[in-house]
């Protein structure tokens, strides 16, 4: 890694939806500005490979299990990822498929699921001693 490039060098950063996409991307680039990086999503085995692959590329993370569509795991994922520095509130949930057979109750079921997952997350970061940065 570039030593200029380790502005984030002793932050922590917990990356909700870090086992694909925008949240996988996201967690890659904290760690190569040289945040340790918390990776968190449903899947176990998706959230390893992206431990992995920050590794590979000099960086440093940890996989933290969570669905954060439920309010009990969303507090457990707080007291196992600790102090943080930098939260993203990445995490939601897709549809992969035409929007028009969506059902009406299933789209607002989504987008409350997205938006609570956001609200009930964020109080419980407990910032480090420098502050916490949430995005």
């Amino acid at each position: 890694m570039n030593a200029s490039l380790m502005e984030l060098e002793g932050k922590t950063a917990l990356v909700t939806g870090s086992t694909s996409g925008i949240g996988k991307a996201t967690a890659s680039a904290l760690a190569r500005l040289g945040a340790t990086v918390i990776v968190t999503g449903r899947d176990a085995e998706r959230g390893a490979r992206v431990v992995k692959e920050i590794a590979d590329d000099g960086g440093s993370a940890r996989f933290v299990a969570a669905d954060l569509s439920d309010p009990g795991k969303v507090a457990q994922l707080a007291q196992e990822a600790g102090d943080v520095d930098i939260l993203v509130n990445n995490a939601g949930r897709s549809w992969f498929g035409p929007t028009a057979p969506a059902t009406p109750p299933s789209m607002p079921t989504r987008l409350s699921q997205d938006q609570e997952s956001a609200s009930t997350g964020s109080p419980r970061a407990r910032p480090s001693k420098t502050g916490c940065t949430s995005t």
